[in-house]
């Protein structure tokens, strides 16, 4: 027997799987007059792997020619729904070109699109499809658009802490102009704004105040169960509602909001949020949304969100009621 002791660490090589792109500058260089010994060399590889790189030259360098994979991958690994991602690929190229931002969510609809229109039967774009995607072409989902890699920090910096705060400072939009026109009170939900942007005590003490207003006119008795934050001051004089403060530190284990239902209205809102931006750059335009937009978007989500999805989430928190009957509706959250 040989003991691995007497085994030279020298003796042991390690294989590094190089990229696509650096086998194709080596069939190059070797294809241009250069030795197969220099070449193999120069690349730190043995003969026997530059000829294997040789013998498949045509595949090497007509994958780099058209594109099909991204220069930094290692293996030459194709997808079993080639049509969907080259028409995706397509597609993705185009956008970027008109400084599109493209999201994984609005990737994953895109793709179920072209399965649709290709005629693909029990295709879904998952996350690990949609991760084999961005790796086989190198797709990061950072884009940078127009002159923001050119821009000087320093002069962003300056105009950002003292020209803009100063000509902020003279001014106090009561009815802010990114509502087109809209007044605040014929706005589909109730919009509130401070400097803080945040919810602060004399906010949620309104909110709270007319709410009581309310369940007093419709006689009524509730009780208001929040987050304990200084937010969320004791108030006094309620007379239809009751205030409870959850322990601090628990809201993931008993606030019902954090047990799925912001985790469900998420889903919808990224949903149509996709949506909007596939149909714009469809037309060849891009989607910017507006905060009157938004907030019309956040409205549909809300409205999405189902009773049955509430009331599970409440239930999972430890609050008595029946089961509602039917399926979990709580979505999984999407890949960004």
């Amino acid at each position: 027997s040989i003991s691995l002791d007497k085994i030279s660490k020298n003796s042991v090589k390690i294989c590094k799987m190089l990229s696509i792109g650096t086998k194709a500058n080596a069939i190059r260089e070797v294809l241009n007059g250069e030795s197969k010994a220099v070449v193999a060399k120069k690349f730190n590889v043995p003969r026997m792997t530059l000829n294997s790189w040789l013998e498949n030259k045509g595949k090497i360098l007509d994958s780099i020619d058209a594109d099909t994979f991204s220069v930094n991958q290692k293996r030459m690994w194709t997808s079993t729904h080639s049509d969907i991602e080259n028409c995706l690929l397509a597609w993705l190229r185009q956008a970027r070109a008109q400084s599109i931002l493209v999201s994984g969510p609005i990737l994953t609809e895109k793709a179920n699109q072209f399965a649709a229109q290709l005629g693909v039967e029990n295709f879904e774009c998952t996350n690990g499809w949609l991760e084999h995607f961005k790796a086989r072409h190198g797709i990061s989902s950072r884009l940078v658009c127009g002159e923001a890699n050119s821009a000087p920090q320093l002069l962003i910096n300056e105009w950002k802490s003292m020209t803009l705060v100063a000509i902020l400072a003279q001014y106090e939009l009561r009815e802010p102009c990114c509502f087109n026109g809209i007044q605040i009170n014929r706005l589909p939900v109730q919009y509130m704004a401070n400097k803080k942007v945040w919810m602060v005590s004399t906010i949620f003490e309104e909110y709270v105040r007319a709410l009581d207003h309310d369940m007093v006119q419709q006689k009524r008795k509730v009780v208001f169960i929040v987050d304990n934050c200084p937010a969320h001051p004791h108030l006094t004089g309620l007379k239809a509602v009751c205030l409870q403060l959850l322990p601090p530190n628990t809201t993931s284990h008993t606030q019902p909001l954090d047990s799925g239902v912001i985790r469900n209205f998420k889903v919808h809102y990224h949903h149509d949020l996709a949506m909007h931006t596939l149909i714009a750059a469809d037309s060849g335009n891009t989607f910017k949304p507006d905060v009157l937009m938004s907030i019309t978007i956040m409205k549909k989500a809300w409205d999405l969100v189902e009773k049955e999805t509430i009331a599970k989430c409440f239930c999972h928190c430890g609050f008595t009621c029946e089961q509602p009957a039917g399926e979990d509706n709580v979505l999984e959250e999407e890949s960004e």
